[in-house]
């Protein structure tokens, strides 16, 4: 901010933006988080529990068979499985009852974020720099294969001079060959998209999501959220409003008026730009006109490690849960790690990321007092019978043999797909 009365305290555009990037609040924030701290328990229970013959591989019949030989481990019988449950861990009375939104998010049982991710600079030499103090050794000014992480083909055709060891001139040459995959996010007024370049290459799914295997891994991107202008339209609203409340006796807002209604008092000083300790309506609405811009300006992308682990890759709303569905669609999720048997090992099991972009208005909405809230939902379809809802009690979005309250007959006829499960389609399908 700057006073009027002060000329001297003027701020440039490039000040401004260097101090921004400093505070880590560039355009595009970009982060790594790391897996599942006990994935690798988790992922040997699953395997004890499933394999019924013994084999350690899990075969379509014995996945199939996986809601009723989880079923024991319900202890609060609320039909999920959780990790603490499949651990043997100890549980409160109400754990695993209180539903959480998706998506990755940090907890205690993390691990640290990887190191196997880096987000290298568009300069090749600066960039070369990066890999060297990444992956090298002190003052290294070489990477062998273990410390690059290539296979022996890809190492071979790098290594010019084979000597075992790609110099900056070789790493230079990598950097400048033709990415596995180019993605582009963007984000307008109507909402975000993804696509791949050139679109053919990778086409996005139905949901607007894009799946592929890379070399180190199989990616999700997922479907991009955020409209900057409604998002930013919201807050906006919002503060003018309160603002408005505030100045409807006196035509203006004196920041004593702001103890205990407004968390925030960062925004009544950039609104207050004549220092007179008074904030009118002009003065609200040319702020927030000046501040917009700012909260168009800022996309986040995350990068989830989900490892090899098997429940993460079950747990595909990443609630720390194994809901009903997730157990009863395993077959066609392990379906593509599945050899020519079927079945699917440890080994078949392919190192898994998640990435997920949205736009945030936050960084400027603080100084609104906004609150960090869930990305609105999409467009929906025409929300189930009360019947369903109602006995949908685990808030799962199915309705189960134990939730159901009619006679066994009627559950076999709306289950349409036998799955053991009805879901919102198959309710509406019954009412109509």
């Amino acid at each position: 901010t700057f006073n009027q009365k002060d000329e001297k305290e003027k701020v440039t555009r490039a000040a401004f933006a260097e101090a921004v990037k400093a505070a880590g609040r560039a355009p595009i924030g970009l982060r790594v988080l790391g897996g599942r701290a006990d994935s690798k328990q988790l992922s040997a229970a699953l395997f004890k529990y499933l394999d019924q013959n013994g084999d350690g591989r899990l075969s379509p019949d014995e996945l199939k068979a996986a809601r009723e030989r989880l079923a024991g481990l319900d202890v609060d019988e609320d039909e999920f499985v959780t990790a603490n449950e499949l651990l043997g861990r100890a549980v409160g009375a109400n754990a695993g009852r209180v539903l959480v939104a998706p998506g990755p998010r940090p907890t205690e049982e993390m691990g640290e974020p990887t190191a196997d991710l880096l987000f290298l600079t568009a300069d090749g030499a600066q960039a070369v720099k990066q890999l060297l103090a990444a992956r090298g050794a002190r003052g290294a000014t070489s990477l062998r294969r273990a410390e690059i992480g290539a296979d022996a083909k890809t190492f071979a055709t790098l290594d010019q001079d084979g000597n075992g060891a790609l110099d900056t001139t070789e790493l230079a040459a990598w950097l400048r060959k033709p990415a596995d995959l180019e993605l582009t996010l963007s984000f307008d007024a109507t909402g975000a998209r993804l696509a791949s370049v050139p679109a053919a290459a990778h086409p996005v799914d139905k949901s607007g999501g894009l799946s592929v295997a890379l070399p180190g891994g199989r990616f999700r991107f997922e479907p991009p959220v955020g409209a900057p202008t409604k998002e930013w339209a919201k807050i906006a609203d919002t503060r003018a409003a309160r603002f408005n409340e505030l100045a409807k006796e006196t035509g203006a807002v004196e920041r004593k008026q702001l103890d205990g209604q407004i968390p925030n008092f960062a925004f009544f000083d950039v609104a207050d730009l004549n220092a007179d300790g008074k904030v009118t309506a002009a003065e609200v609405a040319a702020a927030l006109k000046a501040l917009a811009p700012l909260a168009r300006g800022r996309a986040d992308v995350t990068f989830l490690d989900l490892g090899n682990g098997l429940f993460e890759l079950l747990d595909r709303d990443g609630d720390g849960r194994l809901s009903p569905r997730e157990l009863v669609e395993s077959v066609a999720v392990l379906k593509p790690f599945a050899g020519p048997d079927g079945t699917v090992g440890p080994k078949d099991l392919v190192r898994q990321f998640q990435v997920r972009a949205a736009i945030d208005p936050i960084p400027v909405g603080v100084l609104l007092g906004a609150s960090r809230s869930a990305p609105a939902d999409g467009p929906t379809g025409p929300a189930p019978p009360a019947w369903f809802t109602k006995m949908d009690r685990n808030g799962d979005g199915d309705v189960s043999l134990k939730e159901f309250v009619g006679p066994l007959e009627l559950f076999r006829k709306l289950d349409r797909d036998g799955d053991g499960l009805i879901s919102p389609a198959e309710a509406l399908a019954a009412e109509k």
